[in-house]
């Protein structure tokens, strides 16, 4: 049920504070000065006679709805509820904690289903029988409580059942705690293995830091580098699903070799992947050539064994992704491990990453003794019988 509030003012223009009761719980709005306004919890907009400046107030026992219009004079509703105290009120959750990565990669998904599916916000919500302001707090990644028959509606409606499952992992781990400050992502717990969020993150990105101290990355691997690890990693599929994994990570090369906005990269490689021997000595002197070949957008820095532990702890493989207008995305820190992917967004742990990204990269060779090196090494392992 669509619900509306009327506010006015006396003659005098003394404050006057009205409390509406709707299906989302209970609100009241202060106002300051003369006007009238109709709006209520599902609204996009208000309609007014005067322009009044609206202060939302909140408290223990009452919640204000989000308003999209611009009477609102709120930078951050979230952001006000969390200051003032404000929790959940019959069936309204505005969580100040929770997992923003998968909050906001739901909404991006949502959000390209939709397009693909040639429908606006206001026709996507009138099929789904709710208010267009619900539709676009989801593709926002917007603070708030995710309804999981929505996600189900929008997926049938965009005929893209197949992302059901993926969608639906992604709206219950946003609702989830952050662990150390990050988002904890288990493989194939509750977002298929398949779907791969990293990837779409890395395609939209206008720049990246990329360290490894282990092997070559999987945005630079040559095919046969990439084919030995996944002949190692999983010894029993079949030739086609792993050809079929090789040529997926060959495509993701193409956000650097684009002509236009082709991504910047600044990769450091510990020496030892130099010498660490992946499928023999003919794939490890191409992969080698293959990175000393690189496009100029790409800055390749190896890091000597001489230079010692310049962090003083090892970070570990990690990739920090810098984005720009129009995604409106946090820079995002992405940890990778054996079983399981980090991702940090918190500015704390993004500008610890970015520190210690700075600090190998001041000792680790600079771009052309770091080519030299790579042709060296190629040149070794060719040489080898």
């Amino acid at each position: 049920m669509r619900s509306s509030a009327r506010y006015g003012a006396s003659e005098t223009g003394a404050i006057r504070i009205a409390t509406q009761r709707g299906r989302h719980g209970r609100y009241r709005m202060r106002r300051h000065g003369r006007g009238v306004v109709t709006a209520g919890p599902d609204s996009d907009a208000g309609s007014e006679e005067t322009r009044p400046q609206w202060v939302p107030t909140c408290d223990d026992r009452q919640i204000a709805p989000m308003f999209a219009f611009s009477l609102c004079r709120v930078q951050d509703w979230a952001t006000m509820c969390a200051r003032q105290g404000c929790h959940s009120q019959e069936g309204i959750t505005m969580p100040t904690s929770g997992n923003t990565v998968p909050r906001r990669q739901l909404g991006k998904h949502l959000r390209e289903m939709r397009q693909a599916a040639g429908l606006s916000i206001a026709e996507a919500a009138r099929q789904i029988g709710r208010g267009a302001g619900t539709v676009q707090r989801l593709e926002t990644g917007h603070p708030g409580k995710i309804h999981i028959p929505d996600i189900v509606g929008l997926c049938e409606l965009y005929d893209e059942v197949e992302q059901q499952d993926a969608l639906l992992g992604l709206a219950k781990e946003a609702d989830e705690e952050p662990r150390n400050g990050g988002w904890w992502h288990e493989f194939g717990e509750l977002i298929p293995a398949d779907f791969e969020l990293y990837v779409g993150m890395e395609a939209i990105a206008t720049s990246l830091m990329v360290y490894r101290p282990d092997m070559v990355s999987g945005l630079f691997q040559t095919a046969g580098y990439s084919m030995a690890l996944e002949r190692a990693y999983a010894p029993g599929d079949s030739l086609e699903e792993l050809e079929r994994r090789v040529r997926r990570r060959m495509g993701r090369q193409k956000i650097f070799k684009r002509k236009r906005n082709p991504v910047s990269v600044t990769l450091i490689l510990d020496e030892a992947v130099l010498h660490r021997a992946v499928g023999g000595r003919k794939t490890m002197a191409a992969q080698l050539r293959h990175l000393a070949d690189m496009p100029p957008n790409v800055v390749v820095r190896v890091l000597p064994f001489g230079c010692g532990m310049p962090t003083g702890k090892a970070p570990g493989p990690f990739t920090v992704l810098d984005f720009a207008a129009p995604t409106n995305e946090p820079t995002t820190v992405y940890v990778e491990s054996y079983t399981a992917n980090l991702y940090y967004d918190r500015p704390d742990s993004v500008d610890r990453y970015r520190r210690a990204f700075t600090m190998m990269q001041a000792v680790a060779l600079d771009p052309v003794g770091s080519k030299c090196l790579l042709r060296t090494r190629a040149k070794e392992y060719e040489r080898e019988r």
